[in-house]
């Protein structure tokens, strides 16, 4: 990108960075390195502030349910097919928790004592239905067809 753009800003974040920010801080081609978690850490740079490099956590609940509505809806509906018992099916993603319940000794979470942590249920079955209502995600097609709502965790 450096070489196609000299002014363009390089970001990185997420597993590397946080094990390694040094690593990533004295990298030339690297303008801001990302230790932890990312959201409130990214409008800060986007705002022209600087950024703590120690680890915070942000909480579940505060960030808002996804919202594809930059998307059009052709974009939406190429978003992710996945092959679901035999047939081809369109899937949004939904984060309801992050963390591990478990010390693998090997692991980030391990190695940085990170706990499992979960969104309110209430807010979870809230987010869902809005999800259901803007794209659908039954069998039958309902707006963009989608059959299901995967949940992820980053960090397994």
């Amino acid at each position: 990108c450096k070489r196609i753009n000299p002014n363009i800003k390089i970001i990185w974040g997420g597993s590397h960075p946080t094990l390694f920010p040094d690593q990533c801080k004295n990298n030339p081609l690297i303008d801001y390195t990302v230790v932890g978690e990312g959201e409130y850490k990214l409008l800060k740079i986007l705002e022209g502030k600087k950024i703590k490099t120690d680890y915070d956590y942000v909480d579940m609940d505060e960030l808002p349910c996804p919202d594809y509505s930059l998307f059009t809806k052709s974009e939406i509906n190429n978003h992710t097919k996945i092959k679901y018992q035999g047939k081809e099916v369109k899937r949004l993603t939904y984060q309801s928790s992050r963390g591990c319940p478990f010390k693998c000794r090997f692991c980030i979470n391990s190695i940085y004592n990170f706990q499992w942590r979960g969104r309110d249920p209430d807010k979870v079955i809230s987010d869902i239905k809005k999800l259901h209502d803007n794209y659908g995600f039954d069998q039958q097609p309902v707006i963009t067809g989608y059959a299901q709502i995967i949940f992820v965790d980053n960090w397994l």
